[in-house]
């Protein structure tokens, strides 16, 4: 007996809101549209849309259909935008980190030259050869091209 009660109600709290005679149309803090048949609270700017006459032998009501469908098709549109938002952040995270990779990498290489540079710089002596040097040039020179 309780579970009927219980369905008996919900079914009265799902059809109460269709049969309104008045429907109140509002836009939230969030961007969501809302519908109620009760005057919300705290908000100034809303619609009214009158239905107190259910059309059709299914008891459907046109204006509800077209307003559902409207907000359907704005959602759809947000959806679209947010997928568009989401789709330029990633392509602009993209670009960053590869403005990054490639300043890290240009860092490097300049640091490495400068290895080079001192290298050619400096003098030769019995402990440190041509050879020496130029080995040591070749082994940067490798870490340069590695860079790539």
């Amino acid at each position: 007996m309780r579970k009927v009660t219980m369905v008996f109600v919900a079914l009265l709290l799902i059809v109460s809101p269709v049969a309104a005679d008045t429907i109140y149309i509002w836009t939230d803090e969030n961007g969501v549209k809302r519908f109620s048949n009760q005057l919300p609270e705290g908000v100034e700017d809303y619609e009214t849309e009158q239905g107190a006459s259910l059309d059709g032998e299914g008891g459907e009501r046109p204006e509800f259909d077209r307003m559902i469908e409207e907000v359907k098709q704005q959602n759809r549109q947000s959806d679209i935008e947010r997928e568009e938002e989401a789709a330029r952040r990633k392509a602009e995270a993209e670009r960053k980190a590869k403005e990054e990779k490639e300043a890290r990498i240009a860092a490097e290489r300049a640091r490495l030259q400068e290895q080079i540079d001192a290298l050619n710089n400096r003098a030769l002596s019995p402990t440190f050869t041509q050879g020496m040097r130029d080995h040591q040039i070749r082994q940067i020179q490798e870490q340069i091209d590695a860079l790539k």
